[in-house]
């Protein structure tokens, strides 16, 4: 039984802090998740629309473009195997496709993930970086020999590209489990399908202690947050840094690069999160129910993802396999990716309220139509 299984049905997390559900409304015989108030009151009338609806809406007034689909895919949550079916639907439905492991013209090291700028700390852009990448990506659709739509991926941060004085291009992402996530993320970077330089650099760098062993020791290093504190950092003699640096980051890739309230792994950044969730994103996955996924694909975004759901599953990268953390320390992770797994909830509940409403849209012909015009 996986970990997302235990969170979501089996062994709810009960257990954990009461500060994982402070401004959550939960159910608990069902484990269910609201959008807390303070979102909930700060969004836009459209974001609550049928999805196939507002992104019609959308194009058709020029705020968004259909012939961009940008994908900042948040590692270890399924977006090896999205690619593969986006190299094969970019030929069937004849649009390009561009795999960037981070955007254009940045660097960060491997460790800080997503990509803040050229060092994991650095969370403000200058100006000219952020116009200068928006205006790198905004020109890719022109750029295409064959096709005038281009999806785009990599790891990083939601770019706003209003900033720029641009029309927002299609988003789209996919989320995971938290704790599948950094289990499944620390273990590739070690023993994963990747060239072994790498991983020996991982390994040199942050060693190769079972998960329980790095929680021990972020318990007597007294460890928080990333455990980056000095007198933290000499006692785990940068131990397990990579994994601690990994809690709660599956949210900073819908968290707005540059903006302030970002700079930190806190409620502000998840709620602001989670309102580009709401109003940003025009399609989110969830790796643990891709059946339902694909089928939101399909509807919303069917320029570039029609016929996915026929195409059946395809082969991914896995990591071989390794003994996994016990029950305590799975419910140990949970309580210090306690933001993480409330967005990853909020994420589930609306993937199944986006697809009854998406796969049932009156507007979804026209919405095929709308993004398959010139621009």
């Amino acid at each position: 039984q996986s970990h997302g299984a235990m969170a979501k049905g089996h062994m709810c997390p009960w257990t954990l802090s009461l500060a994982v559900y402070l401004l959550v409304v939960v159910d608990i015989l069902n484990c269910r998740v609201v959008v807390n108030a303070a979102v909930k009151d700060s969004l836009s009338e459209d974001a609550e629309l049928d999805p196939v609806q507002r992104l019609l809406q959308q194009i058709s007034s020029g705020k968004k473009r259909g012939d961009l689909l940008i994908y900042n895919r948040v590692p270890k949550s399924g977006s090896s195997s999205m690619q593969e079916y986006v190299d094969v639907l970019s030929k069937q439905l004849n649009y390009g496709a561009v795999h960037f492991v981070l955007p254009p013209g940045l660097i960060c090291p491997e460790s800080a993930l997503p990509c803040l700028h050229n060092n994991s700390h650095v969370t403000h852009p200058d100006p000219r970086d952020l116009k200068a990448l928006i205006s790198h990506l905004a020109s890719l659709p022109v750029k295409q020999k064959n096709s005038k739509r281009t999806l785009v991926d990599y790891h990083f941060r939601f770019v706003n590209f209003s900033a720029a004085g641009e029309a927002q291009p299609v988003y789209m992402n996919t989320v995971r489990d938290p704790v599948d996530r950094i289990i499944s993320q620390y273990f590739y970077a070690r023993y994963g399908p990747r060239p072994m330089q790498k991983k020996r650099h991982v390994i040199q760098s942050f060693g190769e202690l079972p998960i329980e062993a790095c929680l021990q020791l972020y318990r007597n290093c007294s460890c928080t947050g990333d455990c980056t504190a000095p007198e933290a950092l000499r006692c785990t003699r940068g131990l397990c840094q990579d994994l601690y640096h990994n809690f709660n980051t599956q949210l900073l890739h819908f968290c707005t690069w540059g903006s302030p309230s970002c700079s930190t792994k806190d409620r502000t950044a998840l709620q602001e999160a989670l309102r580009n969730l709401h109003e940003q994103y025009d399609a989110v996955g969830v790796l643990e129910d891709m059946a339902t996924s694909m089928q939101l694909f399909e509807a919303v975004l069917p320029a570039y993802f029609e016929g996915i759901t026929a195409l059946g599953k395809v082969s991914a990268r896995k990591n071989p396999q390794k003994e996994g953390p016990s029950p305590e320390a799975v419910q140990e992770l949970y309580r210090l990716n306690a933001l993480d797994l409330e967005f990853y909830q909020q994420a589930v509940a609306l993937l199944k309220k986006r697809h009854a409403l998406a796969v049932a849209s009156p507007a979804r012909q026209a919405l095929r139509e709308a993004m398959r015009s010139p621009a």
